[in-house]
């Protein structure tokens, strides 16, 4: 219904926002975050509210590849791209349906198939997951197998996506917390990695050998692209 919509979006909001709070890596950390705090936040484009959406960022970020060889070499905690798929959905809005994400599916099965995943809900210990707006989130979580289709809501209203969760999502407070266009998902890589290493400090979740990083680009996530980490 219209009304479990909003709350759905206002308590994925507000668990982004909390996490984004206690990362020192955020732009936006925002104190005392609740779904009140959501909820009177003002429209920026109705249904959105400016705490729905990620705020104006800037920055930048440098991910240093290496060989194994070299990687091995250069730390003791190495992180090793497992896998990687792409997809792009058509161009033109009317085409598609914006309640699904078939390209974000198509490049999850691609990365799953290079590194040997079959049940990503039970073999994905943390997602960072480029959702730029609440209502998102739940979407793509669907479209990459972490949430049960149609499953999204209660995955959430139990506490299932939370740090502590079967299935941290966006621990990191995603981009909600900070937006640098055309580097966010070089972030949610960073973050992946910090998990995956132990240096998640507050935002750490439970013990994480593999992790889904999720980028996108073009109108209305047009283009999607998976990688699975692992230690």
């Amino acid at each position: 219904t219209p009304k479990e919509e909003i709350d759905q979006r206002v308590q994925i909001a507000a668990k982004d926002l909390a996490n984004a709070a206690l990362d020192p890596y955020q732009l936006s950390r925002l104190s005392d975050v609740s779904t009140q705090k959501v909820k009177a936040s003002d429209y920026l484009y109705e249904p959105l509210r400016e705490l729905h959406c990620y705020p104006p960022t800037d920055g930048g970020i440098v991910v240093l590849l290496a060989s194994e060889e070299k990687a091995k070499e250069l730390t003791d905690k190495p992180v090793w791209i497992k896998g990687m798929g792409r997809s792009i959905d058509s161009y033109y809005i009317g085409d598609r349906d914006l309640s699904t994400s078939p390209s974000t599916a198509q490049a999850a099965k691609r990365a799953y198939d290079v590194a040997g995943i079959t049940d990503p809900r039970g073999q994905v210990d943390v997602a960072e997951i480029s959702s730029l707006f609440a209502c998102q989130e739940p979407l793509l979580a669907e479209a990459l197998g972490l949430l049960d289709e149609g499953k999204a809501a209660d995955a959430y209203a139990s506490g299932d996506t939370a740090i502590d969760g079967i299935m941290p999502i966006n621990p990191s407070g995603g981009p909600l917390g900070g937006h640098p266009i055309c580097a966010t998902g070089l972030f949610r890589l960073a973050e992946a990695v910090r998990q995956l290493r132990g240096e998640a400090e507050k935002n750490q979740v439970g013990k994480a050998g593999t992790a889904v990083v999720h980028g996108q680009d073009g109108v209305c996530a047009q283009q999607n692209v998976v990688l699975v980490l692992g230690t």
